[in-house]
């Protein structure tokens, strides 16, 4: 049974805090403190170099449905990337490192992998800052309210563990991430779906309008219907879109649960505030320390609410629709 005290009354002296297990680390990739803001801005750069490229790409496309969505495909197929990236990292160091509670707390660059927790903080920073939260600029698709706040939050966060690089880090901007990839293939998919489906009752309107006559408005109307009934190729591309629309939405709903909606809740609650809190307590953390962990709770204890609240819509939206289809806006 896990007991958050121990190991904390070595915070009275942190110069003598104990090492954890050595973590299976050396492939990873690792900064330091100087090297993060390069780490940041390469990140960043990156990312808006490859949505410009994706994105003139995509509006070249013959296919009037990718090239009309292209912004929203580029942006999400680099964020599964990055999504990635930070799933293998973080679930790497997530469970192979082990230690005191106060060595989680009180970090140096041999603690917990620290120099690739850091290198992860400068990742996100930078692809949030310098592409992300940009992109949604140009992006209608991408301006949802709640999730510009939980990504400004997101590199709020990020900028603090560049600097405290602690061993919870690895879950919470790393490990987490499990639960999105689904997420994101979901969207993928229900975007084009969305455009197929549009085209295909515009081009059934069309049709029917332009011949006037009774069969011509029956073919048109029967060619646009939204579920993809008919033999032609948009039709069945529909159909297929739909399908892995589906199926993605149901991994990605179980994935939240058990993700976002269980374990996040169960490391803060169980593990990870009332580590800190009572390493708040300890009389030699210097101010940074404290004031870093202080935030650093504020955050997480807010995050998890938002992932509750984000769980209570998903269940909500299941209850009344049922599994597969688009996930609300």
């Amino acid at each position: 049974m896990f007991r958050p005290h121990i190991g904390l009354d070595k915070l009275k002296n942190p110069r003598h805090v104990e090492a954890p297990q050595p973590v299976m680390s050396m492939w990873l990739p690792s900064c330091t403190l100087a090297q993060a803001p390069l780490v940041a801005v390469a990140s960043g750069g990156l990312a808006m170099a490859m949505q410009a490229g994706l994105s003139l790409w995509l509006c070249r496309s013959s296919d009037e449905a990718v090239a009309s969505t292209a912004g929203y495909r580029a942006h999400h197929a680099i964020a599964f990337g990055f999504m990635l990236l930070a799933t293998t990292i973080g679930s790497a160091v997530w469970v192979a490192a082990s230690g005191s509670a106060a060595s989680r707390l009180l970090v140096t660059p041999a603690v917990h992998a620290a120099g690739a927790i850091r290198f992860l903080a400068a990742v996100l920073l930078g692809e949030l800052l310098l592409w992300d939260l940009p992109t949604a600029i140009w992006v209608k698709r991408l301006r949802r309210p709640d999730m510009i706040i939980h990504h400004v939050a997101m590199a709020m966060v990020a900028a603090l563990l560049v600097g405290l690089p602690v061993y919870y880090a690895a879950f919470y901007i790393g490990a987490v991430e499990l639960s999105v990839l689904p997420l994101t293939l979901n969207e993928l998919f229900a975007s084009a779906h969305e455009a197929n489906e549009q085209l295909l009752r515009a081009d059934g309107q069309g049709d029917g309008q332009g011949d006037g006559q009774g069969d011509g408005q029956g073919d048109g109307q029967g060619d646009g219907q939204g579920d993809g009934q008919g033999d032609g190729p948009r039709a069945v591309r529909l159909r297929g879109l739909a399908k892995w629309r589906d199926l993605s939405q149901i991994a990605a709903a179980l994935s939240f649960v058990l993700v976002r909606g269980l374990e996040f809740t169960r490391v803060t609650a169980g593990r990870f505030v009332p580590e800190a809190s009572a390493a708040l307590g300890a009389a030699t953390l210097s101010l940074a320390h404290r004031r870093s962990l202080q935030a650093m709770i504020g955050f997480t204890v807010g995050f998890n609410a938002l992932q509750l609240y984000w769980l209570y819509l998903l269940v909500d939206y299941t209850r009344k629709s049922g599994l597969g289809g688009e996930r609300p806006a």
